[in-house]
């Protein structure tokens, strides 16, 4: 539903807003077997292969089924105004709500484990034939409601600058805050209820950018139908109100604040040669800096197998800590793009127009999480995420000791 109204106020003054609602409403079944995987340990009467096994196993249990609903609230307001000498000035102010009520399917729990050691759950047998009943051992759904608010002031300005024999140049510019806050979530998870704080984010834009005719129609010649240089810059202030989001009862309540600044240039060029063939490239650079949700670590929590060891022979991992969120060191992702291209369209086949476009996109820090299987198969790579204790006794010789803990926080790749 939206409501939009323009009004002329005078020959060079114009006003404008939009009233907006939506609301998107979906269900899908949970497909994947990772709600049922569980290890076999070797012990388990069931288990013919002398060895730990990861299995999932079909079963009508539990219905599992994704289900989400999004209500957004937009209003919009503004004014345009014509200024001398061909400028033109845009001032507007934005405002929306999203509020997201949200259902995942259960999980196995972990008491599963036990009935698979002891035989009592046979997942190797044909599931059409001897249905596997997993309801006992399901959590409950995990489910919560959020809602993010923002505000988004801008203004925007552009006009021509002097005069070239190829035209005028024509200088556009922006000036923005935008206002986000994350409300504070109230969720269940693998049956036990967490809390996420609210967060925010406040980003302070100024962009300029100039594109200078150097040929044009008015001044083209010989090999030189058209040729334009745009220049731009961009600078960003971020601040970030994060916390640690994984938060069960009791355990505290992490703030962390990042300020930092990123200036970005592009570079591009167009040069058609011909009228019916037309060049372009261009260079810029990128800033992604951590969300809110990635500058605090969550508080440390108790985990049991689900991963094999290679450096115990792939036993399955006893309990062992697991380290998770954010964290106060992670850099900002930062990009380097390079791009050329051409555009062809010959005047003896009308309407015909083909492209051909080259990007060469390199990125530094790049900011994800890694799986816990990934971070022991390449434990050389991250030996600060595994904490190891003393070897126990019957350990094969050249077995480092056992896991006691997994940091799986955010990290900086590439």
């Amino acid at each position: 539903l939206s409501l939009a109204a323009r009004r002329q106020l005078t020959p060079v003054v114009q006003v404008f807003s939009d009233l907006g609602f939506s609301r998107n409403s979906g269900t899908f079944p949970a497909i994947g077997l990772s709600s049922t995987m569980a290890t076999l340990p070797a012990s388990a009467p069931t288990n013919p292969f002398q060895q730990a096994i990861r299995v999932a196993t079909p079963t009508t249990s539990i219905d599992g089924h994704y289900s989400s609903t999004g209500v957004t609230y937009r209003a919009v307001g503004g004014v345009i105004s014509a200024l001398p000498a061909d400028w033109k000035l845009e001032a507007d102010a934005s405002w929306i709500r999203y509020h997201l009520d949200w259902q995942a399917p259960p999980s196995l729990a972990a008491t599963a484990a036990p009935a698979y050691a002891a035989g009592l759950l046979n997942p190797l047998r044909d599931p059409q034939l001897y249905p596997l009943d997993l309801s006992p051992y399901f959590l409950p759904p995990t489910e919560g409601p959020q809602s993010v608010y923002q505000r988004d002031y801008t203004l925007r300005f552009s006009g021509p600058v002097g005069q070239l024999s190829g035209g005028a140049p024509r200088l556009s510019g922006l000036l923005e805050r935008l206002e986000q806050v994350y409300g504070a979530v109230d969720y269940m998870s693998a049956g036990t209820f967490y809390y996420m704080p609210q967060t925010a984010q406040l980003v302070q834009s100024a962009y300029l950018e100039a594109r200078i005719p150097l040929f044009s129609e008015v001044n083209r010649r010989r090999g030189l139908e058209e040729l334009e240089l745009q220049l731009a810059g961009r600078v960003d202030d971020y601040e970030v109100d994060g916390s640690n989001t994984f938060i069960p009862a009791g355990a505290t309540i992490v703030r962390a604040t990042n300020r930092m600044r990123s200036t970005n240039p592009t570079i591009a060029l167009r040069y058609k040669p011909v009228p019916s063939l037309m060049l372009r490239g261009s260079y810029g650079t990128g800033f992604v800096p951590p969300s809110p949700s990635q500058t605090a670590p969550n508080p440390p929590q108790t985990s049991a197998g689900n991963y094999f060891d290679p450096r115990r022979g792939n036993q399955i991992l006893g309990t062992f800590t697991t380290y998770s969120g954010g964290r106060s060191d992670l850099r900002p992702e930062e990009s380097t793009s390079w791009s050329a291209g051409l555009v062809y369209s010959p005047t003896f086949i009308p309407r015909f127009r083909v492209s051909l476009d080259w990007l060469q996109l390199k990125k530094k820090d790049n900011i994800t999480t890694l799986s816990g299987q990934v971070i022991l198969n390449n434990e050389d790579l991250f030996p600060e995420r595994v904490t190891r204790g003393a070897n126990l006794p019957g350990d094969q010789p050249g077995w480092a000791g056992p896991v006691t803990g997994l940091d799986f926080s955010v990290i900086n790749v590439a």
